[in-house]
């Protein structure tokens, strides 16, 4: 094709009378150079375009391998964040349990308290008019009721001195009835009193029953006094032991709710955290996948750019060489010619 393409500027310049084979080598020639100068462009452009292609794949891999990191990362804060807020429920609900039961415990001490406090008051009341009463009994027959009175002994006795002052109006009803059953109750009392080695009546008993009536009365307060003073060394003991309980429980609750508040606040905060970074694993996981596919779609563009290239430069490689031919078939047909002439 090449050679047919070169005959016609040889027919047309042997027309002019120049050396046509010599036209037709120059002309091929000049295709060479321009076939080079292009396969020289090629190359240039080429070159830029597989640096671009080089550098670009660099900083996308770079980006993908920081990402891969950034979500790695991500996934730990949002395991860590997920364990922390876990934990912190835990707690929160192991706090209200105990505060519950702190509370419920104090409620159920200060219902006691008040049982034991009104019962106190109650046994408290008796106690000091069973007191008046018999100070009371003491001093009218002190006042009134003379020798013959004072001189009557035992529980009788002072059974039979009530009577009396009652009907005489020294004592009402109530005071009477109240030191009778004293009386009777000290009196039973006294009865199962016996010394545990010889089984003889306490010397207490004895003179409970054959003392006078106002010796029996003096007992019989004293006894009295004795219990208001152990009822109140008892309450007051009572009492103190609450106040400890009240104090210990009212501690351990408003620490118990400060420590609520403060793993509420924490849990809020952890729960922030990892909102925030399931937020940012999504928007990395995102960007990470779309590195990838932009990395994907430059290496298909890369590698067709690279194959066309290629396919171009031997194009190009193919082209010069059959002009490399077509000069060497009419350099040697100049060649024979110039023989004949001269032949």
């Amino acid at each position: 094709l090449l050679y047919g393409a070169a005959c016609v500027p040889l027919v047309a310049a042997g027309g002019a009378g120049a050396n046509p084979l010599e036209k037709v080598v120059e002309m091929l020639s000049n295709m060479q150079q321009k076939v080079i100068a292009q396969a020289e462009q090629a190359q240039k452009i080429y070159g830029e375009v597989s640096e671009t292609c080089e550098s670009r794949s660099r900083q996308l891999h770079f980006e993908i391998k920081t990402m891969k990191g950034q979500v790695e990362e991500l996934k730990a804060d949002v395991s860590e964040a997920a364990a922390k807020g876990e934990a912190l429920t835990t707690k929160i609900k192991d706090l209200g349990g105990s505060i519950a039961e702190d509370e419920a415990e104090l409620k159920s001490a200060t219902e006691m308290r008040k049982k034991d406090e009104a019962a106190f008051s109650e046994e408290e009341k008796e106690l000091m008019e069973m007191l008046d009463s018999l100070k009371r009994a003491q001093a009218i027959i002190e006042r009134q009721g003379g020798a013959s009175l004072a001189q009557l002994s035992g529980t009788d006795g002072l059974v039979q001195v009530l009577e009396t002052m009652v009907e005489a109006n020294a004592i009402n009803f109530d005071d009477a009835d109240r030191l009778t059953s004293l009386l009777q109750s000290s009196a039973s009392s006294a009865d199962g009193d016996e010394d545990e080695e010889t089984g003889a009546p306490s010397t207490d008993s004895y003179q409970s029953k054959s003392g006078g009536v106002m010796d029996v009365l003096e007992n019989l307060a004293e006894k009295t006094e004795d219990q208001l003073d152990a009822l109140r060394k008892q309450e007051t003991s009572a009492l103190q032991n609450y106040e400890l309980k009240k104090q210990a429980l009212e501690d351990q609750t408003r620490f118990g709710k400060k420590d609520m508040e403060s793993a509420k606040k924490d849990l809020a905060s952890a729960g922030e955290g990892r909102a925030k970074a399931d937020g940012d694993l999504q928007t990395v996981s995102k960007d990470l996948a779309e590195n990838i596919k932009v990395l994907n779609e430059l290496h298909r563009d890369c590698m067709a750019k690279a194959s066309s290239f290629e396919e171009e430069a031997s194009s190009r490689g193919d082209e010069l060489k059959a002009l490399a031919e077509a000069k060497k078939v009419i350099t040697d047909m100049t060649g024979g010619a110039s023989k004949q002439t001269y032949d």
